[in-house]
């Protein structure tokens, strides 16, 4: 009953704060419906509105389409996109006070740290609209699993590593909306029994998380626990969910797999219905080109990069910003029924798991959620060169300072152990894959361990 009331405050704050959360879950349940083309035809009129307020507000993309001889009419539908040029994190971080708009509500936006999952973190400004449609997308591919509002759900996350302390507007949130938060960092077999009995007392029929740390998980599970947790559905975020993981979570929770895809700079990108066909593209609020090349000609059922466009932030238009993942956009109609485009394929980033001064193991994940919090990196890449050794190496720009070099250092102690040497490399680029690509944590005595195997990654705290 108090939940039920303090829910009902919840939805009255939003309101009086014309945060349309409410109104925009309500406008998604019947837009997924809706024939393709009338998807598409209110795609363009947002996309339209969106590139008028640019160009009237936004320095930057005035500066740009001028450049270019472009007006805001020579851009009228998603095919028109490609007339205007990729927005990089480089750009971003350049241009960063002439990209927010001068019509900007200073009592309606919020500035958010992206994870960094591509190795490069960034900053960006949003408003509560946009965050709300975001929020509203989330919860409609939530519920595709069966999910609503306010059921019980057991999130297995990193947080704020310690760095920004919970409010009570946090923890007052997590109780109405039933969410039992389990830190990801630093997992061990004695602190899974204690986990294992707050999941099941706290009624749970959800859970969502990085799918690398929930098999962890169930393999802790597997060799202590008695009692069987049963969930009606598992939402795997954040990394590339491989078909193992999907077989071993669905077996050990009796219960389907519904992947998401998203990013902190642009909320809600992607979710799997229950065809498990692909991902299902929230047309409503974004549009992702997957291009290859001079980006010139969107691509289908091939690979090619992500540029994503957030049709709902006016503070900060998102307008082909290249997030750095790639994947592959199918044109095929889903037999749900649903009228919202698919990713048929993501491709994601290799992170593994490191290992902390007590055998403990830490997700890969664990470095872009502490560069959210500097300012002063631009990209990184972690390697663990040993069982007591981190080197660190990193792009840095002008604004890291000892201050920053401190907290990082600190909180890496923090959880890793104090005896953990940890030495920070600034470099000029971080070096690629021989097949190009970047990857962010590298452990280098994985095999000593056994660590990335399938099987058996529990083992290492025996």
């Amino acid at each position: 009953m108090l939940r039920k009331t303090l829910k009902s405050a919840f939805s009255l704050y939003h309101r009086l704060r014309r945060y349309p959360l409410e109104s925009s879950i309500r406008f998604l349940e019947e837009s997924q419906w809706w024939s393709r083309e009338k998807i598409e035809e209110f795609q363009n009129e947002k996309l339209r509105d969106l590139i008028i307020h640019a160009y009237n507000n936004v320095p930057y993309y005035r500066q740009i389409m001028d450049e270019y001889g472009l007006k805001p009419s020579n851009i009228q539908s998603i095919s028109d996109l490609s007339k205007l040029p990729i927005l990089t994190k480089k750009i971003i971080r350049k241009n960063y006070s002439h990209l927010k708009a001068k019509n900007i509500n200073l009592f309606r936006i919020s500035e958010h740290s992206s994870g960094g999952s591509t190795g490069d973190p960034i900053r960006i400004v949003a408003d509560s609209n946009s965050d709300a449609w975001g929020m509203a997308c989330y919860y409609r591919g939530m519920s595709w699993g069966g999910y609503r509002d306010g059921d019980r759900i057991v999130k297995l996350s990193l947080g704020s590593l310690g760095l920004k302390p919970k409010t009570f507007s946090d923890r007052l949130r997590a109780f109405v909306y039933g969410e039992l938060a389990i830190p990801a960092e630093g997992l061990s077999i004695h602190q899974t029994q204690n986990y294992h009995m707050q999941i099941l007392k706290s009624g749970a029929n959800y859970l969502r998380g990085y799918p690398s740390v929930i098999c962890l998980l169930i393999q802790y599970f597997e060799k202590t626990a008695t009692d069987h947790i049963k969930l009606k559905a598992v939402y795997p975020t954040a990394e590339m969910l491989y078909d193992f993981q999907r077989e071993q979570i669905q077996k050990f929770f009796s219960c389907p797999v519904f992947d998401c895809y998203g990013s902190s700079e642009v909320l809600g990108l992607g979710y799997e219905c229950e065809k498990n066909r692909g991902y299902h593209i929230p047309q409503e609020h974004v549009v992702i080109e997957s291009v290859q090349g001079d980006a010139t000609n969107p691509v289908f059922y091939a690979p090619g990069r992500f540029l994503i466009t957030d049709l709902d932030n006016y503070a900060m238009p998102m307008i082909r910003y290249e997030n750095g993942d790639s994947g592959v956009l199918s044109s095929e109609e889903c037999t749900c029924g649903r009228g919202l485009k698919l990713i048929s394929k993501l491709y994601g980033r290799v992170q593994d798991f490191l290992i902390a001064e007590n055998g403990n193991l830490i997700p890969g994940n664990f470095f872009p959620h502490l560069f959210r919090f500097t300012k002063g990196i631009d990209e990184f890449q972690i390697v663990q060169e040993s069982r007591m050794f981190l080197r660190l190496l990193i792009v840095n720009n002008k604004f890291f300072d000892n201050h920053e070099r401190q907290m990082v250092v600190g909180t890496i102690k923090r959880y890793f152990g104090s005896g953990m040497r940890t030495e920070i490399e600034p470099v000029k680029e971080i070096p690629k894959t021989k097949a190009g690509k970047k990857r962010l944590t590298i452990c280098k005595i994985a095999d000593q361990y056994g660590i990335n195997e399938r099987i058996n990654l529990a083992r290492i705290n025996e």
